[in-house]
């Protein structure tokens, strides 16, 4: 065990959104450190009112992001200017990749003036309660623009960033400076015992993300009870006072809403039929590339690939590069009944390819990557799980497990025919995949972020159904004990990173 050193004059920021995970964190990490703590807080109106008042974390200093953004501001061109130099951002490549921005928000159609007075603004914001406290940890996880705007910008400043992410084992996540990456730059060690190739599969599906998301799913808006409840509380309980205060609200009328939601349900339905129709629940016994569907809108893509936004493209050009005799199957996320599905259309053209068959989301990726000669992904697990069964695998997008030498990265479509070819040549050094995942294991801890994920919904939010929802200090203290054992581990590691760090 490490020393604690004096950390009365040390100050941690958390950036908490409406997934409660970077409060409940600071709730029982208060109860270990005895440092100063703020918070920037990204909420609608309804659960502001409990952080406004709330006395269970002794936070320093509170500030509410969207009480800072307003409308019809006329942006300061020459300023953006000298913030991307000076923090060497990319603000288009942000906001342009923004959910709410373009492409997925169904209210609103942002002008480019709109897009950058509210980057202004943010960062403006961002950079004053920087220069105020001069925190020395960040505590944050990213998935929207601003906040990950916030934590460039405090990467830019020299600001410790403990980041958790996840580690492409279900269950286990580990604390980095930013996504999908390791700590540093580790030599991987030499495994006490390498496994077998059966002993390396049957390790793989006690981690299988796929068994989470099917869980996930489960518990996702199908209670009738919480969805009535969640839709008299919108409408008839609810001011909508977030229409004028956030942008992320921007043009949410009740009515709206409600035509959008009924439409929902309808476009779920019918999207599910075709589905059902087209997509194939048996394996074909064919020579065959595999590619699946990224869960999309998703940070994965928007943040750590922004560039490969276009499943349809990435699909024909796979198909195109392929070698004669071989088939490309695309499968469908299974969470993507979270989203409604994808367009009919989009299946359609899916389906016109000659070579492409199109695998339906309940068939389980084991019996895919059992059969399969290559992966394809942009840069998701697949890639990572291929390799327990002895597959190759290409990535488009930078990935934890890029280093792994059966895995290989291309960055351009030119280059896709060659390289499928190769990859069908390699073989898995299992040896080298026992280092990899030592690697991962000696840094990584066991947390159920799904579970936490569901426990918030099923507690607070209806399942899912509404999140501007009233939450009592009783409400948040019963679920902060109850989930105390959950979070254990990661408030633990929280801890053992801020003291490794003050040390060194």
């Amino acid at each position: 065990m490490e020393p604690v050193p004096n950390l009365s004059d040390k100050k941690i920021i958390f950036w908490e959104d409406q997934g409660l995970l970077q409060y409940s964190v600071a709730y029982w990490l208060q109860k270990k450190l005895d440092c100063k703590m703020y918070a920037i807080i990204d909420t609608t109106d309804r659960p502001k009112v409990f952080f406004k008042n709330q006395k269970l974390v002794k936070f320093d200093k509170i500030w509410f992001f969207h009480e800072h953004i307003t409308k019809n501001k006329v942006p300061d061109i020459d300023y953006l200017k000298d913030v991307e130099k000076k923090y060497d951002l990319h603000l288009w490549l942000l906001a342009a990749n923004e959910r709410l921005f373009y492409g997925y928000y169904d209210y609103h159609i942002f002008s480019e003036n709109e897009v950058l007075s509210i980057l202004e603004q943010e960062i403006k914001l961002f950079e004053s309660i920087l220069d105020e406290i001069k925190p020395d940890f960040l505590v944050t996880t990213t998935n929207m623009h601003h906040n990950h705007l916030f934590y460039q910008i405090c990467v830019a400043k020299k600001i410790k960033v403990l980041f958790m992410t996840p580690t492409r084992l279900g269950g286990r996540c580990m604390m980095s400076h930013d996504a999908d990456t390791l700590p540093s730059q580790l030599n991987l060690p030499n495994p006490k015992n390498d496994l077998t190739a059966n002993e390396l599969q049957k390790y793989q599906k006690n981690f299988n993300l796929f068994n989470e998301s099917e869980k996930f799913i489960e518990g996702f808006s199908h209670s009738k009870f919480n969805l009535i409840k969640a839709a008299f509380q919108f409408l008839f309980v609810s001011k909508n006072s977030n229409i004028d205060t956030h942008y992320s609200y921007y043009g949410r009328t009740k009515f709206r809403v409600l035509i959008n939601s009924i439409f929902d349900v309808i476009k779920t339905k019918y999207r599910a039929k075709f589905i059902e129709k087209i997509f194939l629940k048996q394996i074909p016994d064919v020579d065959f590339v595999f590619f699946p569907l990224h869960l999309d809108p998703e940070r994965t893509l928007l943040l750590h690939a922004p560039f490969y936004l276009n499943q349809l493209e990435i699909i024909q050009n796979i198909a195109k590069s392929l070698p004669i005799g071989y088939k490309l199957f695309v499968k469908e996320h299974i969470t993507m009944i979270t989203r409604s599905w994808r367009s009919k259309d989009f299946y359609k053209e899916l389906s016109k390819i000659p070579n492409v068959i199109l695998i339906h989301p309940s068939i389980h990726p084991e019996e895919i990557l059992k059969k399969c000669s290559l992966v394809v992904t942009i840069n998701g697990t697949a890639g990572f799980d291929a390799a327990f069964y002895q597959k190759p695998s290409i990535v488009f997008g930078d990935v934890l497990y890029q280093n792994l030498s059966s895995t290989t990265t291309v960055k351009n479509f030119e280059s896709l025919p060659t390289e499928i070819r190769k990859s069908l040549e390699k073989k898995v050094d299992l040896h080298e995949l026992n280092q990899f995942l030592n690697l991962l294991e000696s840094n990584s801890f066991k947390f159920k972020w799904n579970l936490f994920g569901t426990h918030v919904q099923q507690h607070f939010y209806m399942n899912g159904n509404l999140t501007d929802v009233e939450i009592s200090n009783t409400q948040m203290e019963s679920f902060l004990n109850l989930n105390q054992e959950l979070l254990a581990p990661l408030v633990d590691e929280y801890f053992k990173k801020i003291i490794q760090e003050l040390n060194n």
